[in-house]
């Protein structure tokens, strides 16, 4: 018997993916890999699930904390608003060197 692969919402990819990089781990699963990212600034971007891996092990040397503060779904668009916990570049813990991030992306 044939196994039908039920394809997943944008609000469920969303969820693996920020429940993965809160955990640093099966992030990659809601990533296709034809996946382009196209960062905030010109020529910041990568296309493909292994460029984009990459890119993620940069900026998860950077924080240390992730949270979704909001999600916005309209089919297959959607819009996430997360606060991320940047780290010292020092790798100082302490509350006074501990900044929030908080970042919207467009799916």
């Amino acid at each position: 018997m044939a196994t039908q692969q039920i394809p997943a919402t944008i609000q469920s990819l969303i969820d693996v993916y920020y429940h993965g990089i809160a955990r640093r781990a099966g992030w990659e699963e809601a990533i296709a890999d034809s996946f382009v990212f196209v960062g905030g600034n010109a020529g910041n971007g990568s296309r493909g699930r292994a460029a984009y891996a990459e890119v993620m092990r940069q900026f998860g040397r950077v924080f240390e904390t992730v949270e979704v503060k909001e999600s916005i779904v309209n089919g297959d668009r959607a819009c996430v608003i997360a606060t991320y916990g940047v780290v010292s570049p020092s790798g100082s813990r302490s509350s006074r060197t501990r900044t929030r991030l908080t970042r919207a992306r467009i799916w």
